[in-house]
């Protein structure tokens, strides 16, 4: 299984989803990142001092332990 392929299959909520298309705009981008709990306001600090606006989703127990196993770390 590939990386990629892994990551892509977690499932995000479908309201996140949603949101995250009504908050961009035809002009505009997004970045996915996958972080820690506690990297998680690092990050958001990080972005927000940009001017960036961040949206943030949880996995599931299962899906953490599914990137757990491609990234073999946790």
């Amino acid at each position: 299984m590939s990386i990629g392929g892994a990551v892509g299959e977690l499932g995000l909520d479908d309201d996140f989803v949603k949101d995250a298309g009504d908050t961009l705009g035809k002009s505009s981008s997004a970045l996915q990142l996958v972080v820690c709990s506690g990297g998680a306001v690092t990050v958001a600090e990080y972005f927000s001092k940009a001017g960036s606006e961040m949206l943030r989703s949880e996995l599931s127990p299962h899906d953490e332990d599914r990137l757990t196993a491609v990234f073999g770390t946790q």
